[in-house]
């Protein structure tokens, strides 16, 4: 098992570049929004992945699950407001970008984690 602070960098390095690539991909182009979903990020995903990470050691499959699917809702909810207050960027609503933004990014870390222990 990977140190704490290492797999806290990699799963952010990670996300940052799910989300911000999808970013570009849903036309997000504005230097301070790329920014600011960057910040998003950099704002929820260590809390996410510690918090997990946490319970996944100490605590049964079922508490892990349940822990993954509350952090990351919470970290849905606090990025949407985050994107709804800051963001210049409005083609698609916070709430829905960020929904789409973590989709993306917790199923490639999924896929990831399949190929990599």
């Amino acid at each position: 098992m990977r140190p704490l602070f290492l797999n806290l960098l990699i799963c952010l390095s990670l996300t940052i570049l799910c989300e911000t690539g999808l970013s570009l991909i849903v036309k997000v182009r504005n230097r301070y929004d790329i920014l600011i979903v960057v910040l998003a990020q950099v704002a929820t995903n260590p809390l996410v992945v510690a918090v997990t990470s946490c319970v996944g050691m100490y605590c049964s499959s079922t508490a892990y699950y349940l822990s993954v699917a509350a952090a990351e809702s919470v970290a849905v909810l606090a990025e949407a407001v985050i994107y709804r207050y800051a963001l210049d960027y409005r083609k698609i609503k916070p709430l829905l970008l960020s929904l789409i933004l973590n989709a993306f990014s917790f199923s490639a870390g999924l896929l990831i984690s399949l190929f990599i222990k």
